[in-house]
């Protein structure tokens, strides 16, 4: 019987690095169990395995994240050699038909789009042409409203009242009519059914709730094992000008850097995924799955990459087909105060097997160790694998075909 769900947990080490950063620059921490951990946010977790997304299925499949899609729609209907003033018309009585809003900008000042200081302000209505929100969306989407636009001209321009005056707060109104004859064929541009990555991490428009896309992954802030051992690295850049003799310092600073053992964890509702926007293409949906599993496991870090270099390949990897998902961040309620990586790997099976004797829940675990400081664990019910394909593959055979 297939199972709902397919699990990853993973403990990877990292270098002394800086991995994800505060608003200050400094690595990102947070007090658990008493002491300062240092944490992984998911959400930069999640953008890395988007970016793997694109570069393994190809932009056909996946989405591009933006707020420029009335901008790149405007663009595109004036290289089609549309007068630019109605252009922005148009597409703004576009966005009314679809329910989001554009965003005013206060000044149309040298920064803004040179579409927008080729029309006359009034019309463009001081908008920054950039939508409230980021939207994932189709790459050809400016295309294709592009096209329904040129198909609905003359009643885009003909049915949409533009409330005039100088201020920024402008709105453009569309009349019932215009939006039950154009609606379908906007939404159906906006529709992200055959994208896979917005299918898995979602989409979520308050502004259009019909347009809202339940996430089928989830993804946990990573977070250290042991307590953060932060350390400040003083460092100073030097003028390379012969003509200045030893050429002296030409600016200098400080750049807290850290190191530890992660523990991550993500989860897929495959259930939802294969129901959702994937249900018309089975294929996708498993796909779709795989490469989430593969891209967050070989996800590594950008941030201060050149500096430092964090290119490090999990020591553990636990990839779970099961009916209910748990994950496992009380293993390290209490800090791992020593051996860290064969610590954590034994805090790590002794809660495993000691929940799997409380609960007994029936799932299907596949182990990987791949750690020379970490063979001979034993998870209880976890088959071993030798590499991290078989792992996987084991795994989505589990949840898709059992």
């Amino acid at each position: 019987m297939p199972r709902h769900f397919l699990e990853i947990h993973i403990l990877q080490p990292f270098p002394l690095s800086c991995i994800n950063r505060d608003d200050a620059g400094l690595p990102k921490t947070a007090p658990i169990g008493g002491d300062q951990r240092a944490y992984w946010s998911s959400q930069s977790q999640k953008r890395g395995v988007r970016q793997g997304f694109r570069k393994a299925l190809g932009e056909d499949s996946t989405s591009v994240r933006t707020r420029r899609i009335p901008i790149n729609t405007v663009k595109t209907l004036v290289e089609r050699g549309r007068e630019d003033a109605e252009a922005v018309r148009a597409t703004l009585s576009a966005f009314a038909v679809l329910g989001y809003s554009i965003v005013a900008a206060k000044d149309l000042d040298e920064d803004a789009e040179p579409v927008a200081h080729a029309v006359n302000p009034q019309i463009w209505l001081k908008s920054s042409g950039r939508t409230s929100v980021v939207l994932p969306i189709a790459n050809t989407a400016p295309q294709d409203l592009a096209d329904v636009i040129e198909a609905n001209w003359e009643d885009l321009l003909a049915a949409t009242t533009i409330k005039g005056g100088t201020k920024a707060d402008h709105a453009v109104k569309v009349s019932a009519e215009l939006k039950k004859q154009v609606g379908p064929a906007l939404r159906r541009v906006m529709d992200p059914a055959r994208l896979v990555d917005v299918a898995l991490f979602g989409r979520m428009l308050t502004e259009a709730p019909e347009d809202t896309v339940e996430a089928a992954a989830s993804v946990a802030h990573a977070m250290t094992t042991h307590a953060d051992e932060s350390q400040a690295d003083f460092w100073v850049a030097t003028d390379d000008d012969p003509t200045q003799g030893h050429g002296g310092s030409a600016n200098m600073g400080v750049q807290v850097f850290n190191s530890g053992l992660f523990y991550r964890y993500a989860t897929v509702n495959t259930t939802d995924l294969a129901a959702g926007p994937l249900a018309a293409d089975p294929f996708a949906a498993r796909k779709g799955a795989m490469t989430f599993l593969e891209q967050f496991a070989r996800l590594r870090p950008a941030a201060m990459e050149h500096r430092t270099a964090p290119y490090t390949d999990p020591s553990l990897v636990l990839v779970v087909a099961s009916d209910l998902p748990r994950m496992f961040t009380d293993a390290f309620s209490d800090s791992v105060r020593d051996t860290y990586l064969t610590g954590s790997v034994q805090r790590l099976q002794e809660t495993w097997n000691t929940w799997r004797r409380a609960y007994g829940d029936e799932l299907e675990a596949f182990l990987l160790l791949a750690h020379p400081d970490v063979e001979g664990f034993d998870f209880d019910g976890a088959r071993s694998c030798t590499t991290l394909d078989e792992a996987l593959d084991r795994a989505m055979e589990a949840a898709f075909d059992a």
